[in-house]
């Protein structure tokens, strides 16, 4: 793969009953672009496939090639990253990746990383394996990131881990977070809009009880300890 110097645009597809020819978009200062629910967007072997309406501003996606080892983490040597921040895209993302760029990687280990300027994490839109050289998640609507690219952590004591059980409940769930030392951690609970439901402060391997009073339904709750990655389940309250 040649070295890229300048901006990638974005490039939008639209599926329509004709297809129509592609249109090359960086969006100006100052504008904005709409874009529908059903949209395909493309950049260079990463798609973004719309369920709800979203509207870019002040936006251009570009992609660097990387050195594959980035602050603890193993990435491809392929980043995408956007000049401000994108806010809760409505879009599920799908990444075609080369064997030759995996650097060392299992491919059932990838998943996709997202830098939210603070620093490199992961959450629910964790990548799933559906064919060889394809990475997918689902939407992401509950992400906020200025850059996202596919690799895997390689300091596995500074990943959390958070369980819930029963899950699906009927009553409510028990949450543990699995962590090392005794840092506190914030537990967020948040519904499918991403409207925060209910938060708290536990320590490592303390059990939390959440869900009593909330409505049947989809949640996410997430975990947060210090500067280490985010980790989130999801859960079904019947």
């Amino acid at each position: 793969m040649k070295k890229l110097y300048s901006s990638v645009f974005v490039v939008i597809f639209f599926s329509l009953i004709n297809v129509l020819k592609a249109q090359i978009l960086s969006v100006a200062p100052g504008t904005e672009f709409n874009v529908k629910g059903g949209t395909k967007m493309v950049a260079d072997r990463a798609d973004f496939n719309f369920s709800g309406d979203f509207t870019f501003t002040n936006n251009t996606l570009n992609v660097d090639l990387v050195p594959n080892k980035i602050a603890d983490i193993s990435t491809i040597q392929r980043i995408y990253r956007f000049t401000n921040s994108v806010n809760y895209m409505p879009a599920r993302l799908s990444l075609n990746y080369l064997q030759s760029e995996l650097n060392g990687i299992a491919e059932l280990e990838l998943e996709f990383l997202y830098n939210n300027g603070k620093g490199w994490v992961y959450d629910i839109n964790n990548g799933l394996n559906t064919a060889i050289n394809l990475l997918q998640g689902p939407s992401m609507q509950h992400t906020m990131f200025n850059a996202f690219t596919a690799g895997k952590y390689l300091v596995a004591e500074d990943l959390i881990e958070v369980q819930a059980y029963p899950n699906p409940s009927v009553t409510e769930f028990n949450v543990m977070v699995l962590a090392k030392g005794q840092f506190e951690i914030e537990i967020t609970c948040v519904d499918m809009r991403g409207a925060i439901i209910e938060t708290q402060i536990t320590r490592p391997y303390q059990n939390v009880k959440l869900g009593s009073t909330f409505p049947n339904g989809t949640y996410i709750i997430r975990a947060v300890q210090g500067n280490k990655p985010m980790a989130a389940i999801r859960v079904i309250k019947l």
